[in-house]
């Protein structure tokens, strides 16, 4: 597939270097990572950007130059303190080296994939530059460009908006004039903002809403099961699902909220169901991307918080109505000093004299225009008109097209977290993961925990007016 390699340094000069804390979305990534370091190579996420025809090596190069100066977040490095305080360091100039890779004609988009997974499956050092790049042409010219990029330096919005300006940049930079470092918000920057009056302000409201959501968690949500952990002790199981998707876009025409809600919903209902509580907690992940300077900034924004949904007996209608008024104040209280955070849980647990149970993530990432969005498996059932007048019997249809599978399992995850639920779009499908911790769940169980969201999505479909404990697993 692969003929040969040839790598290539790329120098870059940005506008200014900087060093200062973490901004909040960053510590809470850098938690992560501390916890599995030096093994955090699943927070590297990769980027495989097509070359238009015609484009030279040199051209794609240059590019490459523009995204590191034009994004400080990729041309910074972290470190620690001898206190233990992490901080970043944004370099003025440097080089990063582009690895070539030659396929045959017909074969660079799997050789770009294969590039992408060896870049991918090596942790960043701190002294690194959180960004590998790579390049992968067949005798025609460069085919596909591969970036790979630490997740303390993106998360998923920036991924976005970094795929939308290497096209851009790829098809004609002076059709498309990048912004400078000046005109985009960057993390040193966002770190300056929450150090500041607005940033405190902004904190104090956000613990005002942990403190209640503490107050009303259970202090199980997630109860050991009898028996051993598997090994690996944590499992992760795959669900690629048409059906979730059709049945999601049609139930937001229904209920007109958004697709996170409903499945948001369907997570409680379930999670609620097996620990016996009437309130289900867990944290969502919020992008905390509200503004057009913080939609274009560089960086990491994301952090969770906790959200408390009443369940009981109440219909799918009523659940989903619920799980909306939840969302609203939990998203708008993303933005929060994690310092902060942690000692509002201590001393919730102090005041309360037990334990909170926070061990369940749900980080969910679904298109507004779900499986209306254009990017259908083909068959036509994605499509926006099909979902939105889609039955029960037509999308009950499409569930044998269903595939789960595994990943490879972890001895650990992070500190605390027993269940973590992702969900995107991904091709026309909803791609849904599960990773437990089987001393609360098997694998097994997991698996039949997505098809049953799934299942309860499509029944729903028929009829919301059921409680939830009409439509069991």
């Amino acid at each position: 597939m692969t003929d040969s390699s040839t790598f290539h340094d790329v120098r870059f000069s940005g506008l200014r270097s900087r060093t200062s804390g973490l901004s909040w979305g960053q510590r809470w990534i850098w938690e992560e990572a501390q916890w599995f370091a030096p093994r955090h190579e699943h927070l590297n996420v990769p980027l495989v950007v097509d070359v238009p025809r015609g484009t030279t090596l040199a051209g794609v190069l240059a590019c490459v130059r523009t995204l590191v100066e034009t994004r400080e977040s990729l041309r910074t490095t972290y470190r620690t303190f001898e206190t233990g305080t992490p901080w970043q360091s944004v370099a003025a100039d440097g080089r990063i080296t582009v690895e070539v890779r030659s396929a045959a004609v017909g074969d660079s988009r799997a050789a770009a994939e294969a590039l992408a997974a060896d870049l991918r499956g090596v942790p960043f050092a701190a002294e690194e530059l959180p960004v590998r790049v790579g390049v992968v042409g067949d005798g025609t010219g460069p085919r596909h460009l591969v970036v790979v990029v630490f997740h303390l330096s993106a998360d998923g919005w920036d991924i976005a908006n970094l795929s939308t300006e290497t096209y851009r940049l790829l098809a004609g930079p002076d059709r498309h004039p990048m912004p400078t470092p000046d005109d985009r918000l960057h993390p040193s920057d966002q770190a300056e903002w929450e150090r500041g009056p607005q940033g405190t302000r902004t904190s104090e409201r956000s613990i005002r809403y942990w403190e209640r959501q503490l107050a009303r968690a259970p202090v199980v949500m997630l109860p050991d099961r009898a028996g051993v952990p598997e090994t690996p002790r944590f499992q992760e199981v795959v669900c690629e699902s048409e059906a979730m998707a059709v049945a999601l876009h049609a139930l937001t025409q229904r209920f007109q909220v958004s697709q996170t809600a409903i499945f948001l919903a369907i997570a409680a209902m379930l999670l609620g169901r097996r620990s016996s509580h009437s309130t289900c907690c867990f944290t969502v992940c919020c992008r905390n991307r509200i503004g057009p300077d913080e939609e274009a900034a560089t960086g990491t924004f994301v952090q969770d918080v906790p959200v408390t949904i009443e369940v009981g007996r109440a219909t799918f209608a009523e659940l989903v109505q619920r799980t909306w008024r939840a969302l609203l104040p939990a998203y708008a209280a993303g933005k929060y000093d994690p310092v902060q955070a942690a000692a509002a849980v201590e001393e919730a647990v102090r005041g309360r004299g037990t334990d909170i149970d926070l061990s369940c993530t749900v980080n969910v990432m679904l298109d507004a225009s779900g499986a209306g969005s254009g990017s259908g498996s083909g068959s036509g059932s994605g499509s926006g008109e099909s979902a939105v007048t889609a039955t029960r019997d037509v999308v009950e249809a499409l569930r044998p097209r269903t595939r789960i599978s595994r990943k490879p399992g972890r001895a650990q995850d992070r500190f605390g977290r027993k269940f973590y639920l992702r969900a995107h779009n991904f091709s026309g499908d909803v791609l849904m993961s599960l990773r437990v911790d089987t001393l609360a769940m098997s694998a097994t169980d997991a698996a039949s925990f997505l098809e049953t969201m799934e299942q309860i999505a499509v029944d729903a479909l028929a009829d919301d007016s059921r409680s939830d404990a009409e439509t069991g697993p």
